[in-house]
């Protein structure tokens, strides 16, 4: 009966221990799913000083997080105001681009998925990215250009596809140099900076080291 009893225990204790061990594997991929949606994966260390990587998810301290209103150097435009009612404000990147003649950085926004009766898409962000092209440098000017005056963005753009890509890119002329911006998409991910070839860097930067 001891005997019985032990057995009973032992089959007992090991059908537990596996309800854990899939409850935990569940919660664990259900973790990774949630991390894929929202999150940009590391950047390489190299391009991840603290000063320039924003997200919490990257390892920044909670405290040094701001969602990106927040670190506006003016009132955001009302294009924009509707570009952050479809992106996660708090989960974006600047790093800067190696590959620009001056100082400048490139922007990473994440772009937030909605449901309607064709299924999960990201229509409602990229029209409202479209929507914005006037306004970027007057929201993000001084982001892409940390040297820059925001006053020299006050301009309205006009935004064009860049020959043999899927971004688009538009140029401004003030009577101190000439600015230009790109944008262009990777997944649920819009890329700006300062030309095509720091978008390029960025992506690269990114995604390339981990397979992406």
């Amino acid at each position: 009966m001891k005997s019985t009893n032990s057995i009973l225990i032992i089959i007992g204790t090991l059908i537990l221990l596996g309800i854990s061990l899939i409850w935990w594997q569940l919660r664990t991929e259900s973790a990774v799913l949630v991390e894929q949606f929202n999150e940009l994966p590391p950047l390489p260390q190299e391009f991840a000083p603290a000063e320039k990587v924003v997200p919490t998810t990257l390892g920044v301290p909670p405290e040094n997080t701001l969602s990106i209103e927040n670190i506006l150097s003016q009132p955001s435009t009302l294009n924009f105001d509707q570009v952050l009612r479809n992106v996660y404000a708090d989960t974006y990147v600047l790093l800067p681009c190696k590959s620009s003649g001056s100082v400048t950085n490139t922007l990473i926004l994440t772009a937030a998925y909605t449901q309607d009766p064709t299924g999960n898409n990201m229509r409602a962000a990229e029209a409202a990215i479209r929507e914005w092209e006037p306004d970027v440098l007057r929201d993000i000017g001084y982001l892409l250009y940390p040297n820059v005056s925001p006053e020299i963005f006050n301009e309205s753009l006009t935004f064009s596809p860049v020959a043999g890509t899927d971004y688009r890119q538009a140029v401004i002329v003030s009577e101190y140099d000439t600015y230009a911006v790109a944008y262009g998409w990777l997944l649920n991910y819009v890329f700006y900076g300062s030309s095509p070839v720091c978008v390029e860097d960025a992506m690269e930067a990114v995604y390339a080291p981990f397979g992406h």
